[in-house]
């Protein structure tokens, strides 16, 4: 069995707080090694799983119909997939400040550096104030969303 984190030493209380360490990991060195080009798009994606799981989705629309649900920044040319957030379900505990964003009753993140409780790194806040452009289906999209990508200069 695999092991990513001293049990007895777990100061994260989160879901997904085993494999945070890989995520973190993988998100940081795909962030770090590339700058995307100026179109990036943000979709959400499920990825299969069978087993038990209390942050696993059924969403019937999907071809993997039962599975983690992952909200993945890309870049739209050539696809390189730059960073990722794992939806582990509504957290009741998260307000609605000025930093977050809620769509749909599900969570854009576009600026969480004010938030101690999760090491989630943000997805977009790293590429906002370059000039970028974010493609994004009708599922995130909404005007509030739109007047608070234009503030730092990121179209959509």
């Amino acid at each position: 069995m695999l092991h990513f984190v001293d049990n007895q030493n777990l100061q994260d209380t989160t879901k997904i707080c085993k494999v945070r360490p890989v995520v973190d990991y993988f998100n940081k060195k795909f962030s770090c090694l590339y700058m995307p080009s100026q179109e990036i798009a943000i979709d959400e994606s499920l990825l299969k799983w069978h087993g038990r799981l209390s942050f696993a989705q059924k969403i019937s629309s999907k071809s993997a119909k039962v599975g983690v649900k992952t909200c993945e920044l890309c870049e739209s040319s050539s696809g390189y997939f730059w960073k990722i957030f794992i939806y582990t379900g509504k957290d009741t505990s998260t307000s609605t400040a000025d930093n977050h964003i809620q769509i749909n009753n599900e969570e854009l993140i576009i600026d969480r550096a004010g938030d101690d409780e999760t090491n989630e790194s943000p997805l977009i806040e790293p590429l906002l104030n370059r000039g970028h452009t974010l493609v994004m289906d009708n599922f995130y999209n909404s005007p509030l969303l739109l007047r608070c990508l234009k503030k730092p200069k990121t179209d959509s």
